[in-house]
C-alpha cells in the first residue's frame, strides 16, 4: 500500500478508503475483492471501503511447454497371400493340378494410441490469492486460478514429497500446468 487516508477526519470510527490498482491477465472477481476488504477490516479493526481497479495486461510465457500430440503407431496383423504349390510333370498315366494355398503374412495396420478421458474438477478451499499453477510440480509459477474455476485434468495424480499433483488446463486464461490436488474437488 503506497498511501492511505481517512474519509472525514482521523477518528477511529471513520471509514478507511483503500484504492488498489492491479495489472494482470484477468479481472479480479467481486467475491475476491469483498473477501480482501473483510480481511483488511478485520486486521485493522475498523471500517474499510475498498476500490479495486484492474488493468488487463498480457504476458509472454516463453517457458510454457508445447502441447503433446498423440501419433498413431503401426502394428502388424496377419493377412492371407497366394503361394503356388509345385506341379507334377505330365505322364501318360496321370496328371496333377496346381492347388492354391493361402499363407499368412504380416500386413501393417494403424492402431490409435489410447488416451485417457479428461475429467473436470473445481478449484475449492483457496483464499483470495488463488491456487498457483506451476510449470512442473513445485517449479516456476505460470499463473493462478481462483475459487470456483473449473479445470480439465490432463494427467495425474503424481505424488512428490507426499503432495498429490495434477496437470491441468484452464481454458479461460489458456493456462496449462501442475496444481496441488488438495485444492480440487469434483465439479457439480
Amino acid at each position: 500500500m503506497d498511501s492511505w487516508e481517512l474519509e472525514n477526519g482521523s477518528a477511529k470510527e471513520e471509514t478507511l478508503q483503500i484504492d488498489i490498482t492491479l495489472r494482470g491477465p484477468s479481472y479480479i472477481r467481486y467475491s475476491t475483492a469483498r473477501a480482501l476488504q473483510e480481511s483488511i477490516a478485520q486486521y485493522l479493526q475498523r471500517s474499510v471501503a475498498l476500490t479495486v481497479s484492474t488493468i488487463p495486461s498480457a504476458q509472454l510465457r516463453a517457458y510454457m511447454p508445447p502441447t503433446p500430440t498423440n501419433t498413431p503407431t503401426p502394428t502388424s496383423t496377419n493377412a492371407p497371400t497366394y503361394t503356388p504349390t509345385s506341379t507334377a510333370t505330365s505322364t501318360s498315366t496321370a496328371t496333377s493340378t496346381p492347388t492354391n494355398t493361402a499363407t499368412p503374412t504380416n500386413t501393417p495396420t494403424i492402431t490409435p494410441t489410447p488416451t485417457s478421458t479428461p475429467w473436470f474438477l473445481t478449484v475449492a478451499d483457496v483464499n483470495y490469492w488463488g491456487l498457483r499453477i506451476y510449470y512442473s510440480p513445485n517449479g516456476l509459477e505460470v499463473g493462478r486460478i481462483y475459487e470456483g474455476d473449473i479445470v480439465v485434468v490432463l494427467d495425474g495424480p503424481v505424488i512428490i514429497d507426499g503432495i498429490e499433483w495434477y496437470y491441468i488446463s484452464f481454458s479461460e486464461q489458456q493456462l496449462k500446468g501442475w496444481v496441488e490436488g488438495k485444492y480440487l474437488s469434483p465439479s457439480q
